[in-house]
């Protein structure tokens, strides 16, 4: 009985440090878009690497004229295992 109860808490911890870890990653991109309006995080090198057919068509606005950048939404999937 107790090896349970440790393992549920264990299961509440990494889903706590898990949701707190997609918090900071939300904030920093939220701060990187707005404030700095660059890529310096590599999105761009993620989305060239994975999506060459569409890094193409914007990559020359990526982060500057249109700045596509900026206005991305990016999703954070974590798997605390």
């Amino acid at each position: 009985m107790p090896i349970k109860i440790c393992l549920r808490k264990e299961k509440y911890s990494e889903r706590k440090a898990a949701e707190h870890l997609i918090a900071m990653m939300q904030a920093t991109l939220e701060k990187v878009q707005l404030e700095y309006k660059s890529d310096v995080i590599g999105l761009g090198t993620h989305l060239k690497q994975e999506y060459t057919v569409a890094w193409k068509k914007i990559q020359n606005d990526w982060d500057c004229g249109e700045n596509y950048f900026s206005q991305a939404e990016q999703p954070f999937l974590i798997n605390p295992s």
